[in-house]
């Protein structure tokens, strides 16, 4: 679960592989960003990411953990991370509360997106 001024916004699970996450086993993550640690301590750089967004019906555990009355909708992104070489480092999964967590997409005059935040 991640918060932001103290309120659950998201729920997220991430995937890594033996070559990246095998540090964390022993040392975990802490409090800070995930890919932060794993290139503070580890050496691992993202290089690029493709995510997926999409909505769905919050599960029961996701809509307690968020603080929503069901039914309600969550956003979903699935986002795999790729290292230099192209070889996928990590996939995350995440359930976003759908107003402490907006996102927004910003983009050019041709259509072309040109920021997700």
């Amino acid at each position: 679960m991640r918060t932001l001024d103290g309120s659950p916004v998201l729920v997220e699970n991430a995937y890594l592989t033996l070559a990246v996450g095998a540090g964390l086993l022993d040392s975990g993550v802490g409090d800070g960003s995930l890919f932060a640690t794993l290139t503070q301590r580890f050496g691992f750089r993202p290089a690029r990411s493709t995510s997926l967004v999409t909505a769905r019906l919050a599960d029961e555990a996701e809509a307690d953990i968020l603080g929503l009355a069901a039914p309600a909708a969550v956003l979903v992104v699935e986002q795999t991370t790729f290292d230099a070489t192209g070889l996928p480092m990590c996939v995350t999964y995440s359930s976003q509360h759908p107003h402490r967590f907006p996102l927004t997409v910003t983009d050019t005059a041709d259509g072309l997106i040109k920021e997700i935040r």
